[in-house]
């Protein structure tokens, strides 16, 4: 019963009309992204019914950078026959509203909260959020399941020659969500042709805005993306396609957050060590891993893709919605300034 309410959730999701500050082309690729993890989702109830009790009432805050992000949450809580209460971001209530109206055509019990201590109140809650936002939100919480995922960043390792195949499904994860969230690579560590590279990225990236073009972005994004085109220029090279843009910056100026649709290749070699990372999430690679570690390693162009029965950032959240009887009343999982090097 619980597994079919789920299923007929999401199917009263992707018939709804939803809005974002996404394109609509980019986000209906976001959602067939998540129609294809859902695929595992009778597996996923099994996995989490097998480890235990499920929580009755379960809490979700989610973040403003992935409006896709909450979707997997709630329909395994749902599958699981938990109520379910989502904060909405401050920023923008991204698909929420859409998720709560399909909730409420179908019978799903979700609803939509304002603040944390609606979502603190349920039996066990997630915060997905900053570093601060997850440290605030274990603190003094004893006696209450709280589980809460910080800030990481992702990463891309290539060598060799550029191939239009390699250069396409890296622009198709900095197209996903619009280069936002801790999935989205903040670099491209590259040991081969630079040049060639950038040339092959920048006919990838042009050939993903046409397909999916970039949404809205804020005025600090806008700010963002000229100053790092501006330091391109002046200390690497830079391609500006407007909507799009690829740098070629040296190892010092690695960014430690992504920018929309921005492709920032890293000049490097293996003999060098691992590059200048931390708290790494997800890899993607392509020949090596420079000698980097992260909890989940992939395929080029599968960054933004992530299969549903995995570890978060290295930890089995779904078990632990499983162990709403037993697990202890306080777990944190908090990514801070980790070095992921080896």
């Amino acid at each position: 019963m619980s597994l079919g309410l789920a299923r007929a959730w999401w199917d009263a999701v992707r018939e709804q009309p939803c809005a974002t500050r996404l394109s609509p082309a980019n986000l209906a690729a976001d959602l067939a992204a998540v129609d294809a993890s859902l695929t595992a989702l009778a597996d996923a109830r099994a996995h989490v019914l097998a480890c235990g009790a499920p929580p009755t009432r379960f809490g979700l805050a989610a973040a403003s950078t992935v409006p896709t992000a909450p979707i997997e949450w709630v329909a395994v809580a749902v599958a699981v026959g938990a109520e379910v209460t989502l904060k909405r971001p401050r920023a923008e209530p991204g698909l929420l509203p859409t998720m709560v109206d399909a909730a409420q055509r179908v019978g799903a019990p979700l609803r939509l909260v304002d603040t944390l201590e609606e979502v603190g109140a349920c039996e066990s809650a997630v915060l997905l959020g900053s570093d601060a936002s997850a440290a605030a939100w274990v603190a003094g919480s004893e006696g209450v399941r709280r589980l809460a995922f910080g800030h990481r960043v992702a990463a891309v390792c290539v060598a060799g020659e550029p191939t239009a195949e390699a250069a396409y499904a890296i622009a198709a994860d900095l197209a996903a969500a619009d280069t936002r969230g801790c999935m989205s690579p903040i670099a491209i560590f590259l040991d081969g042709p630079e040049e060639a590279w950038a040339e092959a990225l920048s006919a990838a990236m042009r050939q993903l805005e046409a397909e999916r073009p970039r949404g809205a972005i804020t005025d600090a994004e806008a700010v963002a993306l000229r100053t790092k085109i501006a330091m391109g220029r002046a200390v690497g090279r830079a391609i500006d396609g407007g909507r799009w843009s690829v740098l070629i910056l040296p190892a010092r100026h690695t960014p430690r957050h992504a920018l929309p649709r921005q492709a920032v290749v890293v000049p490097w070699r293996e003999e060098a060590g691992p590059p200048p990372v931390h708290g790494l999430g997800a890899l993607a690679v392509l020949g090596t891993t420079f000698g980097l570690r992260s909890p989940r390693v992939t395929a080029l162009g599968e960054l933004q893709r992530p299969p549903l029965l995995r570890h978060h950032d290295g930890f089995d959240h779904l078990g632990w919605l499983g162990q709403a009887e037993s697990a202890p009343a306080r777990i944190a999982v908090v990514a801070t300034d980790v070095d992921t090097r080896g």
